[in-house]
């Protein structure tokens, strides 16, 4: 398993967050996301959050650029399962190619589906 340990420059979040940014509040535990594997080796992105408050007194955890809110994998690791299972067609193949449980590869196809259905679908 290779670990990517990651830095902020809040120097490019201030541009922004420039109408509400007052300072960096705190920082969140580190949080840790599945990312592309780097020769054969389970790759993850480990960054601790910066937590800034707002000029109205909000907290607000900063968002990541590579990864949805919420979500415990990158936006590159959700294309190469989109990518293997439109080669695949099959979740439990794809699940044991990526070394991936087969639940993340159910949660990425719905989620996946959620966003390119229509919103007036039932």
């Amino acid at each position: 398993m290779r670990l990517i340990y990651l830095k902020w420059n809040l120097d490019d979040y201030k541009k922004t967050y420039t109408a509400t940014y007052e300072f960096v509040h705190d920082y969140r535990d580190h949080r840790r996301w599945r990312h592309l594997d780097i020769m054969q080796f389970k790759t993850y992105i480990n960054a601790k959050i910066p937590r800034i408050k707002t000029k109205d007194g909000k907290i607000e955890s900063i968002k990541v650029p590579w990864a949805s809110e919420g979500n415990t994998h990158t936006f590159l690791f959700e294309i190469l399962i989109i990518d293997r299972l439109l080669a695949t067609k099959n979740q439990s193949k794809t699940a044991g190619m990526l070394r991936c449980g087969f639940n993340v590869v159910n949660r990425i196809i719905h989620a996946a589906s959620l966003q390119t259905l229509p919103a007036e679908y039932p």
